[in-house]
């Protein structure tokens, strides 16, 4: 993920310390960027971690607030329907379940020198 000119203005560790060895989980991260360019970098950066041994279990996801949340929790129950009942390529974008584009893969020719 390149993201080295993004500065980070505040680092906060989510929920409670637990002391006891059992019951440890990671806990979340929240960051706090210096501008929205460098937040929507950082968002569209993330997918750069998939598949990358060394983050295997780090994930960015948005700060949403409690009603996108709940907007957004009835929408994966959607998707999940839509999927079992056979729909294919279907994501959320916006508040709303749209099929995925498919990328054409441009053909591309060496060129020559003339």
């Amino acid at each position: 993920m390149k993201c080295d000119d993004v500065s980070v203005q505040n680092m906060i560790r989510l929920g409670s310390y637990e002391t006891s060895l059992e019951k440890q989980t990671p806990r979340p991260l929240k960051l706090v960027m210096a501008s929205e360019q460098q937040r929507k970098k950082v968002l569209f950066q993330a997918k750069n971690l998939k598949g990358n041994r060394d983050f295997e279990k780090v994930y960015i996801q948005q700060d949403f607030t409690k009603k996108q949340r709940e907007k957004r929790k009835e929408l994966v129950q959607q998707l999940i329907q839509r999927k079992i009942l056979g729909e294919a390529n279907l994501i959320i974008v916006r508040d709303q379940i749209v099929v995925k584009r498919q990328r054409q893969q441009a053909e591309t020719q060496p060129k020559t020198a003339a």
